[in-house]
């Protein structure tokens, strides 16, 4: 038994015992009330967080920012939205950290610190502490290049879904007028408007497309992006060349509309690609990232496994 808020409460061990009491002396008892699900037991079991340290450790899973360093985790203790508020708040109170942010879908967490201030292993203790144990996540480069993919997508298909409206508006003007009663300079007008907002989401938005196509048609492998791409730019083009030479009918709002929709869906498949990464790294968590290595005095430290090396005794 142990008292937190004044008030006597069971636990399973002194570890969540701990945990408990530092939330309440930290002011987040809301998290009680947020929760979802009940928290992981904590443990009491002594963990060396002190290889995090190490540089050849951050050498490939930590990258530099301004004011400091940055590093990505997993944890696989974090059950519900709760416990990423909870991871949230509790790190940012440590001495030095600059900024955490984690995401429970995920079991992700970005953690920023000034190494002037503070040594990582010192906040991991903290997370620790509340029954959240650390894993290294892939490598740095890795994560980067996935949230610039990630960004440039959302732009892709926000510059797509607002163009594609706006070309569907004008084109629904162009197809209300049945019986030819909008005057030429009119039609022509509206014609060169869609054309207008047409350009950048076949060029941009569609690029993806566009380049896979083309590596597809170099390597003389025909797929999908090869018949995404041909179709658009058929669309575009016929679109192009009626609007110079006043044909009756334009498809731009068919081309747009064409790369919004698969652009959707090639986000909702990427994904679906990502859920599965993530059980991917809930994998690689079961696997040892370090090893505890026996010293020629007797002694034992913590090492990646990467710096194991022939003789060694682990």
């Amino acid at each position: 038994m142990h008292r937190v808020d004044g008030v006597e409460q069971r636990f399973c061990c002194d570890g969540c015992a701990a945990a408990a009491q530092w939330i309440d002396e930290a002011g987040l008892d809301d998290y009680y009330r947020l929760r979802s699900e009940h928290a992981g037991r904590v443990g009491t079991e002594a963990v060396d967080l002190s290889v995090w340290d190490r540089s050849e450790v951050q050498a490939e899973h930590v990258r530099e920012i301004p004011g400091g360093r940055e590093v990505t985790l997993l944890t696989d203790g974090m059950r519900c939205a709760a416990c990423a508020w909870l991871i949230d708040r509790a790190l940012v109170r440590e001495p030095g950290v600059i900024e955490a942010s984690a995401n429970a879908v995920t079991g992700r967490i970005r953690l920023a610190w000034d190494p002037e201030k503070t040594i990582l292993s010192l906040p991991l203790q903290r997370l620790l502490a509340l029954g959240y144990k650390p894993y290294l996540a892939g490598g740095e480069e890795r994560e980067k290049a996935r949230r610039a993919e990630r960004n440039r997508d959302l732009i892709r298909i926000g510059i797509a879904g607002l163009a594609s409206m706006q070309a569907m508006m004008v084109a629904e003007a162009l197809y209300l007028d049945f019986n030819n009663t909008m005057s030429i300079p009119a039609r022509d007008f509206l014609r060169w408007i869609t054309f207008l907002l047409s350009t950048p989401v076949v060029f941009y938005s569609g690029w993806p497309f566009l380049s896979g196509a083309w590596r597809e048609l170099r390597n003389r492998q025909l797929g999908m992006d090869t018949l995404i791409a041909s179709s658009t730019l058929l669309a575009y083009l016929a679109s192009v060349v009626a609007t110079v030479q006043g044909h009756d009918h334009v498809w731009y709002d068919a081309a747009v509309m064409f790369v919004f929709l698969l652009l959707a869906a090639r986000m909702l498949e990427k994904r679906a690609r990502a859920v599965a990464s993530a059980q991917v790294d809930a994998l690689a968590r079961a696997r040892p990232a370090f090893a505890t290595r026996e010293l020629p005095d007797g002694t034992r430290e913590s090492v990646p496994l990467a710096a194991l090396e022939v003789g060694d005794i682990a």
